[in-house]
């Protein structure tokens, strides 16, 4: 989202290439809240996940 976007309320759109491996809890238990980037070594970037009935998980870019 550029600057002038997030400023007139207006968020740009983007499409998912990958997806998080599926949590160990069943039904409606994961959320991927937030993608920490690394800009120097983007490899090494981590997704921050949730299984609301187990806790944290950290992801490597690539959803594993």
């Amino acid at each position: 989202m550029n600057q002038s976007n997030a400023t007139n309320g207006q968020f740009e759109q983007v499409q998912a290439l990958v997806e998080t491996e599926a949590v160990a809890s069943s039904d409606d238990a994961a959320d991927d809240p937030a993608i920490w980037l690394n800009v120097k070594e983007p490899q090494n970037s981590r997704i921050l996940g949730t299984d609301k009935k187990l806790g944290l998980a950290v992801y490597d870019i690539e959803g594993r």
